[in-house]
């Protein structure tokens, strides 16, 4: 019970400080140098596949002095962040980004739309919408889940996304794959783990081992245009129940406080996490044969 207390209250004298910050300071983005002396420092390295959240708000709102990128505009610096990422990997690594393109998959099925990786932006985001549409860049062609990585390893992790169906989440996923790479790390770069989509994998895979219903009973039917320029049909459960806001971010402390698999690398009031993508799987997965799962914080809080 004193463990619980303690990390509502530090959880939330975090967010308290980090809003009067914002509130009281003159707002700069952080330089993008300065992320990438980071995640050198940090283990970022040549061939390593990075899955990125981002938020470009945050990022160009810090409590950073004025620096290099102060003058840039959004899609400068938005640009300028993606080229920075693929340097670090480098040519024999590989970026992912989320550029999930429908909010409400049920108005878009009544809608009668067609989900067209070419063309339906992505709602993630400005970065991630640059990054889908660099001519290098390889999009998922599965209209929900969707991903877009850029890299060595682009085209094998995403291609096959449609065998995942009817779960684009769970196994045969480009989210599985990422899981069990033993060199994949997730970056949050001015998010925090409410945005972890790929903490969700094991809720598809292992649906049935847990203590209640995640998914819809019932699927739903989405049309899009595959990678052969046809118009396909896809049936699809949705998940049934949503995390609350802050939820995955207080799951994510409880899960640190255990396994110490998260690095949390906040800086002028920014939060910027990063971690091993199969570390949190196999941890995640320990945690569910002991009946603990983060949509019930009952079992963990």
């Amino acid at each position: 019970m004193k463990n619980k207390n303690l990390r509502k209250i530090n959880y939330y004298i975090k967010i308290t400080i980090h809003k009067f910050k914002n509130f009281f300071f003159k707002k700069k983005p952080i330089e993008i140098n300065y992320i990438k002396k980071l995640l050198i420092e940090n283990g970022v390295k040549k061939g390593d596949t990075l899955l990125i959240h981002s938020s470009l708000k945050t990022l160009m709102n810090s409590n950073s002095r004025q620096n290099q990128d102060s003058k840039l505009s959004p899609f400068e610096y938005s640009n300028k962040l993606i080229n920075m990422l693929s340097t670090v990997v480098g040519d024999k690594g590989t970026i992912l980004m989320p550029t999930e393109g429908i909010k409400d998959p049920l108005r878009f099925m009544y809608g009668n739309r067609i989900f067209d990786f070419r063309h339906t932006p992505s709602l993630r985001g400005l970065i991630t919408e640059i990054f889908r549409r660099n001519k290098n860049s390889y999009r998922s062609d599965m209209p929900v889940m969707n991903l877009t990585g850029r890299g060595k390893l682009a085209k094998r992790i995403i291609i096959d996304h449609k065998l995942a169906a009817p779960y684009l989440i769970g196994k045969n996923s480009p989210w599985e794959k990422i899981s069990k790479l033993s060199n994949a790390k997730v970056l949050l770069l001015g998010c925090n783990f409410d945005t972890n989509s790929i903490m969700r994998v094991p809720e598809a895979i292992f649906r049935n081992s847990y203590k209640g219903p995640i998914w819809f009973d019932k699927k739903i039917q989405l049309s899009y245009v595959d990678y052969n320029l046809k118009k396909k049909k896809i049936n699809i459960y949705l998940r049934a129940i949503h995390h609350g806001k802050n939820q995955l971010e207080r799951f994510a402390c409880y899960l640190q406080d255990k396994y110490k698999i998260y690095k949390y690398l906040d800086s002028y009031g920014i939060p910027i996490r990063l971690y091993n993508a199969n570390d949190q799987y196999k941890v995640l997965i320990k945690e569910l044969k002991k009946g603990v799962w983060p949509i019930d914080a009952n079992y963990w809080e």
